[in-house]
């Protein structure tokens, strides 16, 4: 999405950030849709899984993770969104009295941009 479709960069980067907390609820809220997990059988360990409910895997599985439709992000990644979008919001709230270009600010807006980006990378790539 363009900046210039905004009044201001802050506009831009309150939109950016509320549609990141949108998708991260999102994500957050989802169930999963089957689960993995290892079982030592007679014949030796056995990697398995099943689509209808945690209630089947059998008993004395190890190793139980469920699998989601879509990839729930981890969490450094979202604390380093979390902690990039923090000090945007704190520089643009906080300059204003500088004159020229505002390197802390421009520094804030390239670190909000990177995490944004992983952010975004990582939802395109399953099992990332």
């Amino acid at each position: 999405m363009s900046m210039s479709k905004f009044a201001s960069q802050a506009d831009y980067w309150k939109d950016q950030a509320e549609r990141a907390e949108a998708k991260l609820a999102e994500l957050d809220g989802q169930e999963p849709v089957a689960w993995i997990y290892d079982w030592q059988a007679p014949e030796g360990l056995i990697r398995d899984w099943s689509t209808n409910n945690a209630a089947e895997i059998p008993e004395g599985a190890t190793n139980i993770r469920p699998l989601y439709a879509r990839q729930v992000p981890a969490e450094p990644l979202n604390a380093r969104l979390l902690d990039a979008i923090k000090r945007l919001s704190f520089c643009a709230q906080t300059t204003g009295g500088t004159a020229g270009r505002d390197e802390g600010l421009c520094a804030a807006i390239g670190g909000a941009e990177k995490a944004i980006a992983a952010a975004e990378a990582q939802q395109e790539r399953p099992g990332a």
